[in-house]
């Protein structure tokens, strides 16, 4: 079985863009979709790159959140300012997709670039900070931070249970200590 989680990126400041995760790991399970109760989960249609494939083609179409938005007692997320209330929503795919491991985009999606199997660097067009998307698994946890290309700091992390044992490969690298208490 393949481990299948996709999130989005959200229209919003460029200081403060959030990061959307859908899971579809379950092919005959509901797709949930995991954001924050500050940024609205949108309902128009969101395309989305794969994480865990080679990207070789570009974004595909698409998840749409269905249901409304409620508060999440397992999915945690860490902003750099201020708390951050975990919320999902049910969801479903517009097309016959497998499973997979991905990001989705509200509005244009920008163009994506594969660096190494745990980083896509997310470039959306000039005047906007580009950006990284850095994923890895701890124990039975999917993170995945999004992180300032230029300055390396973190702008979101959000941290999934999977409920199942997983392979870690997070390292100081992909998943850095944090120097002060949330």
């Amino acid at each position: 079985m393949t481990l299948t989680l996709c999130g989005g990126l959200l229209a919003a400041s460029a200081a403060a863009q959030s990061v959307v995760l859908v899971d579809a790991s379950h092919a005959r399970s509901p797709v949930l979709v995991y954001g924050t109760a500050a940024t609205k989960i949108p309902a128009e249609p969101m395309r989305f790159v794969r994480l865990s494939a080679p990207l070789d083609q570009g974004t595909e179409c698409c998840v749409r959140a269905t249901g409304p938005q409620r508060p999440s007692v397992d999915f945690r997320v860490r902003l750099p300012r201020g708390p951050a209330a975990p919320a999902y929503a049910t969801a479903r795919l517009t097309g016959r997709h497998a499973p997979f491991i991905g990001i989705a985009f509200a509005g244009p999606a920008p163009k994506v670039t594969r660096e190494d199997a745990h980083t896509l660097l997310l470039d959306s067009g000039p005047g906007r900070p580009a950006r990284r998307l850095v994923h890895c698994l701890s124990d039975e946890t999917l993170h995945v931070r999004l992180v300032d290309a230029d300055s390396s700091q973190e702008q979101m992390h959000y941290a999934l249970p999977l409920g199942m044992d997983v392979e870690a490969d997070c390292d100081e690298r992909l998943l850095p200590q944090r120097t002060t208490r949330n």
